[in-house]
């Protein structure tokens, strides 16, 4: 998905456009193959409260009642929130959710560079995710 800046409102940086509403976007499936290999290891109620912890992680990180960027000079919480992204970026690959990962290492390479505009299009990217209802399960 590409994400494209709004004009430039005078007096600010560019606006990051939100991604296309959940209604018209599927959310990422769980790869099958890591959701088999996941399967013979533990059992599904442990992998679903796993799916969850993730959700829980990218709510926090991009959903309604997630905090707003960080001013640039605010180095700590531009760091901590590349830790954040980073964590998650890990869960999410191992998870089988190699698309969410990819945004979440978009989100830390964005927050090491204390770019806003770069974070803003990544968490837009993961806002829609969430809406759409990423993470889940698939029926098992």
């Amino acid at each position: 998905m590409t994400l494209e800046p709004r004009d430039e409102p005078a007096g600010g940086p560019p606006v990051p456009e939100r991604a296309p509403p959940a209604s018209r976007m599927t959310p990422e499936p769980m790869d099958e193959a890591r959701l088999a290999d996941l399967l013979a290891v533990m059992d599904p109620d442990r992998l679903g409260a796993h799916v969850a912890g993730l959700r829980a992680a990218l709510d926090g990180l991009a959903g309604a009642g997630a905090p707003p960027l960080p001013e640039a000079a605010e180095t700590d919480a531009w760091t901590g929130l590349g830790r954040r992204a980073h964590a998650a970026a890990g869960h999410a690959q191992l998870l089988g959710f190699p698309g969410l990962g990819r945004l979440l290492n978009a989100l830390e390479a964005s927050a090491k560079q204390a770019d806003a505009r770069a974070a803003g299009l990544a968490l837009a990217a993961l806002r829609a995710q969430l809406d759409a209802g990423a993470p889940r399960l698939p029926p098992l």
